[in-house]
């Protein structure tokens, strides 16, 4: 009689605490993953400054050439 969590050895299959283990693992590796994309792509520094007076143009821009 086996005292395990398994009824049989050798089925290949890990204890519980080693599911959680590569669960967070993978779980970290994304996280770390996304915030790289997050500052690659969309961070701050690489939006441009937005002022009313840029707005106006753009709008007053637009509105004119449509004439």
């Amino acid at each position: 009689m086996q005292t395990g969590r398994f009824e049989r050895a050798g089925t290949g299959l890990l204890p519980c605490s080693a599911y959680w283990r590569e669960i967070v693992t993978v779980l970290c590796l994304k996280a770390v993953a996304l915030a790289l994309l997050y500052f690659l792509f969309f961070a701050p520094a690489d939006r441009p400054t937005v002022t009313e007076r840029v707005v106006a143009y753009h709008l007053l821009d637009q509105a004119q050439a449509k004439r």
